[in-house]
């Protein structure tokens, strides 16, 4: 308690902005794009011990940060839920979630097992002629898993059902991204669900706590979102483009045209010795022959 106690008083003070990612995640373009909008604190990614969010989620090592801690820093913490339910509580108080994206979903199986031989699971029936693993990621609407005779050989985490799998006593179905973190080239294959299987799939959520929710955090979650670095919601920083009055704008676009206005494209020259060069040349001795002196008197004469 002490700990979180000073964690959290440190939250509105902190010089940086930690950015949590759970497993399968890959918050490397959102740190990039915040560096280049040149934002006034640094951006922390850290990654979380974590499948899937759990509101007492304390499990991690020693230099992995956990959930908790990410949070009470004033952190935003990028975690994988059901795509219809949002993280809204934590032990720590309220939550404010958005959702990024949706994840595909994957079979996880042996190299060496016949369910390898398929490039993509087109069909329900193939799912169900798996013999699925059961885990704590599976969902109830996915094809039945089979039971564990006893409970507490469940895999803890999706690294230890990739162990399970690769003994090839079976397959499991995962969202795609964590499929591939946890798979080994060598032991695993890992083999796409077709979108058009219609069964429920994990999402990827922008979690932090509602009372932590201050300008750096908006600005994170713009990012995270895909808002342009000039959008209104940047409130960290002043913004360099001030609004501009419709006379001001009119004579910016006056002076614009005045600059330009009087500057004709050059036409462009034909190739040399085409047909069309050849055309020209004769055109511009006519003109030329038109308008000499011996022409003039010529034209007097008659």
């Amino acid at each position: 308690m002490q700990k979180d106690a000073v964690l959290e008083a440190g939250a509105s003070h902190s010089r940086s902005l930690i950015l949590g990612f759970c497993r399968g995640t890959a918050p490397a373009k959102w740190v990039r794009r915040w560096q280049q909008a040149e934002y006034p604190i640094p951006l922390e990614p850290h990654p979380l011990d974590l499948d899937v969010y759990s509101p007492d989620a304390v499990f991690s090592d020693e230099q992995t940060l956990t959930l908790t801690e990410v949070l009470n820093r004033g952190g935003v913490a990028l975690v994988r839920a059901p795509e219809t339910l949002p993280p809204s509580e934590h032990t720590l108080g309220e939550l404010q979630a958005v959702r990024l994206y949706t994840e595909a979903n994957a079979v996880l199986t042996a190299t060496d097992s016949l369910f390898a031989i398929l490039s993509g699971v087109t069909t329900i029936a193939e799912l169900q002629d798996a013999r699925l693993l059961d885990h704590k990621l599976h969902r109830n609407d996915w094809p039945i898993a089979e039971p564990w005779h006893d409970a507490s050989w469940l895999p803890v985490d999706a690294a230890a059902l990739a162990e399970l799998v690769a003994t090839g006593v079976g397959e499991a179905v995962l969202p795609l991204p964590l499929a591939r973190n946890v798979a080994n080239k060598k032991q695993h294959k890992v083999v796409p669900i077709n979108s058009a299987i219609k069964i429920s799939s994990y999402a990827i959520f922008a979690v932090w706590l509602s009372k932590h929710n201050r300008a750096t955090v908006q600005d994170l979650i713009g990012v995270l979102r895909g808002r342009g670095t000039a959008s209104a919601r940047d409130t960290s920083r002043p913004s360099t483009n001030s609004q501009e009055s419709p006379a001001q704008i009119a004579a910016d676009a006056h002076e614009a045209q005045r600059k330009t206005g009087g500057q004709r494209r050059r036409k462009q020259q034909p190739p040399p010795n085409s047909r069309g060069a050849q055309l020209a040349s004769s055109k511009n001795r006519g003109h030329r022959s038109n308008h000499s002196p011996r022409s003039a008197r010529r034209k007097k004469r008659r």
